[in-house]
């Protein structure tokens, strides 16, 4: 095997190198929007800039609570730039698990989402942090959870208490931040916390597994290369991005080999088919009980699958 390119890199530098070799290529398809690796790297040091101009520095930990979408990637990778530490939430974590989550992690900062499907995730939130709704945007103060400052939620609509992703962007457009964020990715290390995730807790309370940059960086493009994966792959994605393989290894595996990530926000086996006929998929990873649901859908055979050729497969049922 060639030698590793990532080896001792950072992820905010595999982003920035991304985007100088592969700029107008597709990174990420969502539903229609289409992003470049260029305004992805863009994407990404607005949002840092927006961050630094909140007061989020190195090391601090940004809890992140929202379904499969770009924000959540650029989030993500935001905070890689900075050195903050991202603290990756379930979508279906309940009031008692959120609730411990932060209050172990010392997260100062918690970015949400407002709806997905049923799901009313402030209403949950409230029952966690009854405090927010009337608190300051950005100065909160809860009892419970001393670290916590800032709840950001990727909404158009306001709500109490909370800042608008979109205006965190915003401030990021500041030029008086270019040397704030400069400074900020100096700063950072391959040996730095990327990303907190926590395990199921099945003989005790959720365990936080501190993940460095260079714990996983080199091991997705090592994954890759036994994929065989180029920038002409397409790689059909909906795993959770709050998991290790959904949110780790996978956009890892696509971006450091110039390939394109079609983004699922939920699993539903008909909308994947189309997906894989549309979008000319070839990559797709998965767990058995989405693969039988594909294989088992009504229009299966209606559908070209034809351009198919790897992935990886995890098998959960019994």
């Amino acid at each position: 095997m060639a030698s590793n390119p990532f080896t001792g890199k950072t992820v905010g530098q595999m982003i920035q190198d991304a985007a100088a070799r592969y700029g107008a290529r597709e990174a990420i398809i969502f539903t229609d929007e289409r992003i470049s690796y260029a305004e992805l790297a863009r994407r990404v040091d607005r949002l840092a800039c927006g961050l630094l101009a909140l007061g989020i520095r190195k090391d601090d930990k940004v809890a992140l609570w929202l379904p499969n979408r770009p924000a959540w990637l650029v989030a993500q990778y935001a905070c890689a730039r900075i050195g903050a530490t991202v603290v990756a939430l379930n979508t279906r974590y309940k009031a008692h698990e959120l609730s411990y989550i932060l209050g172990q992690s010392d997260a100062t900062t918690l970015i949400l989402t407002d709806h997905l499907g049923p799901i009313d995730f402030l209403e949950v939130l409230e029952q966690v942090i009854p405090e927010l709704k009337d608190a300051d945007p950005g100065a909160l103060h809860a009892e419970k959870f001393p670290q916590l400052r800032r709840v950001i939620v990727d909404a158009e609509d306001p709500y109490p208490g909370t800042i608008r992703l979109r205006d965190v962007f915003d401030a990021g457009d500041g030029s008086d931040l270019d040397d704030q964020l400069k400074a900020a990715r100096a700063g950072v290390t391959a040996d730095d916390v990327f990303t907190i995730l926590y395990t199921s807790g099945t003989t005790s309370f959720p365990k936080g597994a501190m993940i460095s940059h260079t714990n996983c960086l080199p091991h997705g493009w090592n994954c890759g290369v036994q994929l065989r994966l180029t920038p002409s792959d397409r790689v059909l994605h909906a795993l959770p991005l709050s998991g290790t393989w959904g949110g780790v290894n996978i956009p890892f595996t696509t971006f450091t080999h110039g390939a394109c990530l079609v983004l699922m926000e939920s699993f539903d086996p008909g909308v994947a088919l189309y997906l894989m006929e549309k979008e000319r998929i070839t990559v797709w990873n998965a767990v058995d009980a989405m693969i039988l649901g594909v294989l088992e859908h009504p229009d299966h055979d209606r559908y070209d699958r034809s351009s198919l050729r790897t992935g990886g497969v995890a098998m959960t049922s019994r």
